[in-house]
């Protein structure tokens, strides 16, 4: 994994002293190497951080040139099919100096164009093409948005980066707080895309590219694909059958590694499924796990039984109850550039922590529940709209289909937009009532199935947000690739096009990873209820320090709360507050 950065100037010439400054903030996304290339007159720079996981020579260094000099590249991620790929270049008469996948995207761009480039590739990646015939730049962010992308305009210059902290290194370019994205902190736990919390500043959707026309300054943007819905009619033991077959070859892609893979193992069916498959493959990964000292709701002794049936080398870090853990907090705010309030952030930083200290890659097994519907919240949404109750039905019928879907789902999630605001101040209360649940409701399908109607919810939103926000930042904090076979598109564009009752039951969790899981494992393992990855030891953290940190505050200060009012609020309020707080303290 690595960190990707460009500047492009309208007028005058890239300062090379602090683009490469911009460059290096990404350090911790990319220790093992970097590089710049300057071009069109200076007027434009890439930069690269690298992490270096395939081809570890100088030759697969970035930014990258094609052989004729006419073809630029910066790029973060794996291209996991990318020896398939270059198999049909080398037929095309394209020559590599490389062993890198980095090559493949060069001539890959110069044998098929953009659009079927992006057809063919698999893999999570954020890259930047320049096009010197053309002097077309293309940004480009994977299907599921697993790698950030984030770009800036103004009248002086474009500039896209990996984070917002390298962009906003350049002290000329200005940062206005964008007051809805404020609210929608609050509403979310996070600023949903495209917006981010600075005006003028943007986030590039997943599954889309950006073109920048270097002579025009003009910006377009394309979506590159569209997950459909459809009710195909198969058999069970067909589904089964290909499903095991989907997720063997995306585990077989994903371990394609000059550099040793581990994985988390949770216990749970779905990093469960990612290491029997690995082991079936003959692939014997390290395995790391999390577990909370005195609590009835850890699975580390779920995983440990898991890792002993599979004979891995595994390693567990348990949470003490003792620990306030405040300082942590603190600490992963700064590589999240932007307010994020989910306290899962900090478990996914320990299990990173923990696998780097012998890992640079490590497979997990999130993606599963978006898969295959293993939320409570699925099921929640199933019964509640499957209900006869007299009064859901008033409800439906007073709210319509939509308010009520898009409520009930977010009393799931893990905003604070039903809780006890008074601490804060009236403008951004009205604002929070005023923006409500607009995100949500963009991306509600209306499909005519509860659960598929669920699942794109998951997929839109809660993937790219929350759920891979968390992995990318957490794990790139510890110079950590983390690699998720389950989301593949290949996948689910498979189970997308099955009518929901072939792979999800209730009373029957994931029945078709259990299918093959009960071969292998013990069966005190299916009876063992999901936690998630939630930090269970958060209300230590409300102390003190913690008083004293948003009373002397920036929020306090500018009046966006009312410190008198804290004591009124519920813990995950403050946690809000607390993580808006430290986001103050590091970027504005």
């Amino acid at each position: 994994m690595c960190g990707i950065i460009g500047q492009i100037k309208k007028e005058e010439q890239v300062s090379l002293e602090l683009f490469n400054s911009m460059r290096d903030t990404l350090f911790h996304r990319g220790p093992d190497g970097y590089g710049t290339e300057l071009f069109n007159n200076d007027r434009a720079a890439f930069g690269h951080r690298r992490l270096a996981i395939l081809d570890l020579s100088d030759r697969g260094k970035q930014p990258m040139y094609s052989y004729e000099k006419d073809i630029l590249i910066t790029f973060n991620g794996e291209i996991y099919n990318y020896k398939v790929l270059k198999e049909e270049l080398v037929k095309k008469q394209y020559e590599f100096k490389s062993n890198s996948d980095t090559e493949v995207l060069i001539y890959g761009y110069k044998a098929w164009g953009i659009d079927l480039l992006l057809k063919k590739i698999k893999g999570m990646f954020a890259f930047a093409i320049w096009d010197k015939k053309s002097d077309n730049v293309f940004i480009v962010r994977d299907r599921f948005g697993m790698k950030p992308l984030y770009y800036y305009q103004d009248h002086n210059q474009f500039v896209f980066a990996s984070e917002l902290k390298a962009i906003i290194k350049d002290k000329s370019i200005k940062k206005e707080i964008d007051k809805d994205a404020l609210a929608d902190y609050f509403i979310y736990s996070y600023v949903p895309s495209p917006n981010c919390i600075w005006k003028g500043f943007k986030k590039l959707p997943p599954a889309n590219y950006l073109v920048y026309n270097i002579n025009t300054h003009e910006i377009s943007m394309h979506e590159y694909w569209i997950l459909g819905v459809d009710k195909k009619k198969e058999s069970e033991e067909e589904i089964r059958y290909n499903i095991n077959g989907l997720l063997k070859q995306s585990v077989k892609e994903h371990l394609v590694s000059d550099v040793p893979v581990g994985l988390f193992l949770s216990g749970g069916y779905d990093s469960t499924t990612v290491l029997m498959q690995a082991k079936e493959l003959g692939y014997n990964p390290n395995t790391f796990s999390l577990g909370f000292e005195e609590s009835k709701r850890s699975e580390h002794l779920i995983a440990k039984i898991i890792a002993k049936t599979f004979d891995t080398n595994h390693k567990e870090y348990l949470f003490n109850n003792n620990v306030d853990y405040l300082e942590d907090f603190k600490k992963i705010s700064y590589y999240y550039d932007e307010p994020y309030a989910i306290s899962s952030m900090l478990t996914y930083y320990y299990a990173s922590k923990l696998a780097s200290k012998t890992n640079k890659v490590a497979l997990v097994g999130d993606g599963g529940d978006e898969l295959f519907a293993g939320y409570n919240w699925d099921n929640d949404l199933y019964n509640y709209f499957n209900s006869y109750n007299y009064k859901s039905i008033i409800k439906r019928f007073i709210n319509g289909r939509e308010k009520e879907f898009v409520s009930r789902y977010n009393t799931w999630m893990t905003g604070v937009y039903n809780s006890n605001l008074s601490c804060l101040n009236d403008d951004l209360k009205d604002r929070i009532l005023n923006r409500g649940l607009w995100y949500f409701k963009q991306h509600y399908a209306n499909s005519g199935d509860i659960i598929k109607d669920s699942q794109y919810l998951n997929f839109k939103t809660f993937i790219p947000q929350p759920s891979l926000t968390r992995a990318d930042r957490s794990s790139m904090a510890n110079s950590l690739e983390v690699r998720v076979p389950f989301l593949d598109h290949e996948i689910f564009e498979y189970i997308f096009s099955l009518k929901s009752a072939k792979y999800y039951k209730q009373g029957e969790k994931k029945f078709l990873l259990k299918y093959h899981l009960s071969k292998k494992i013990p069966e005190e393992v299916f009876k063992m209820p999901k936690y998630g990855f939630s930090f269970q030891f958060l209300k230590n953290i409300f102390n003190e320090e913690y008083d004293s940190i948003i009373k002397n505050g920036e929020l306090n200060k500018l009046g966006i709360i009312n410190f008198n009012f804290i004591k009124e609020s519920d813990y995950l309020v403050k946690f809000h507050i607390l993580m808006l707080e430290l986001w103050f303290k590091n970027y504005n």
